[in-house]
């Protein structure tokens, strides 16, 4: 997660019109909880609602999950009082689903 944080600043530093392109093998966990964390770093720190409610607006298909653990280590590394986490549980129903089951299965 640091890299993924750290090589995103330094392209957008570099190159402010860059695109990134962010995959893990499914393409809706990982990627997606990547992705958040990428756009509330480059969106600053109280933009974490506006990021949440930008990227659910583009999955059409209602597939983005946000691996649980992903949100969680973005927010302590963002030190951003689980916004991420409280946004996700407050416009994504897929995301408290997912957690849930995940919480489960650690169980």
């Amino acid at each position: 997660m640091i890299s993924a944080l750290d090589f995103s600043k330094d392209i957008y530093k570099n190159v402010p019109d860059a695109f990134i392109a962010v995959h893990c093998e499914q393409g809706k966990s990982r990627s997606a909880g990547i992705t958040l964390a990428i756009l509330s770093q480059l969106a600053g720190k109280g933009k974490e609602e506006y990021i949440v409610l930008k990227l659910l607006k583009h999955d059409t298909n209602q597939q983005f999950c946000f691996n649980p653990l992903i949100i969680k280590i973005a927010d302590s590394l963002l030190n951003n009082s689980s916004a991420l986490e409280k946004n996700l549980e407050k416009y994504c129903p897929r995301f408290v689903t997912w957690r849930k089951y995940w919480k489960n299965k650690e169980v």
